[in-house]
């Protein structure tokens, strides 16, 4: 912690020693500290929360309803994640209705999260491989926009142009 002190696991584990040593304050504030390094510490959130609440400090609400939405966001992204998942099995097997379907349901479910460029990719090249390319191209455009690297989503925008030139040539 000295030669660290932004290590939010360092602070977390400096806060529980001391507090099983019956230092409750002094582990408040290395917990504290760890937040200031890591917002996110489900961890440093909970101890503050339940340390807080035995001294019957308001504050404790707080940290619990951060801790609580902290949770909830958790459980959202596993399940974009577990739905992404499936639907690339479901791609992996060409089943595109079942993929498009899966990857709609995580794109709902995510909202703004970190996975939406990647869904809206996955979504727009399922679209292009069921011959909706205007759809697949829109899916695309919003991964770019996201994204505005992302290699793939790129050539596939490329790749339904120059399909579509050619097809005007004709």
């Amino acid at each position: 912690v000295d030669l660290q002190p932004d290590q939010a696991d360092a602070q977390f584990i400096l806060g529980q020693d001391l507090d099983k040593l019956g230092k409750p304050k002094e582990a408040i504030a290395h917990w504290k500290l760890a937040l200031q390094a890591d917002a996110n510490h489900s961890q440093a959130l909970y101890a503050l929360a339940r340390s807080l609440d035995k001294m019957h400090d308001p504050e404790a609400q707080k940290y619990q309803q951060r801790f609580d939405d902290l949770q909830k966001q958790q459980q959202i992204t596993d399940r974009v994640q577990q739905l992404g998942n499936f639907a690339m099995e479901a791609a992996g097997a060409q089943n595109w209705p079942q993929a498009i379907q899966q990857t709609q349901e995580a794109l709902q479910s995510c909202g703004d999260c970190a996975e939406s460029a990647h869904l809206h990719k996955n979504l727009g090249i399922f679209f292009c491989k069921t011959g909706k390319f205007e759809a697949g191209e829109a899916e695309l455009k919003k991964a770019l926009e996201l994204d505005p690297n992302d290699v793939d989503a790129k050539k596939a925008i490329t790749a339904i142009e120059n399909s579509r030139a050619s097809a005007a040539q004709k």
